[in-house]
């Protein structure tokens, strides 16, 4: 863990130490966390920070963040879908939904592919400077 602290001074890289636990700023939104999990044993997690675009309120990993995103929208898809069959306006509101939901899905999909990039790319550095 050392090494991690001395590449992370040496890059400015901001991040907290809290126990054997730190905690690493990648951006303004997330962060990776790297703790000891037993002996010679080191985890890397990600996760949003709170009032985030894709993971609302709370603090959640990329992977709980897209699951929660892509269940939210389809609900709200199936909830129009149907308030359109009751009230037999199909055509319409059915166009208007799929102009709405499909750019948001197109938009959560590059939101999540930019920042699973990004997080990798800081686990697979954080990875090679433990094992130098």
């Amino acid at each position: 863990m050392e090494k991690l602290i001395k590449n992370l001074d040496k890059f400015q890289i901001p991040y907290k130490k809290s126990g054997d636990d730190f905690i690493i700023k990648v951006g303004r939104k997330q962060e990776i966390i790297v703790f000891s999990s037993g002996e010679n044993k080191i985890s890397i997690s990600d996760r949003f920070c709170k009032f985030n675009s894709l993971s609302g309120f709370r603090r959640i990993s990329l992977k709980k963040a897209i699951i929660h995103q892509s269940t939210v929208i389809s609900i709200f898809w199936i909830l129009l879908l149907f308030v359109t069959i009751l009230l037999d306006l199909e055509q319409e509101i059915l166009s208007v939904s799929t102009l709405i939901f499909v750019p948001i899905l197109i938009i959560l999909c590059f939101a999540a592919t930019f920042y699973h990039i990004r997080i990798e790319n800081v686990k697979q550095t954080i990875i090679r400077w433990l094992e130098e």
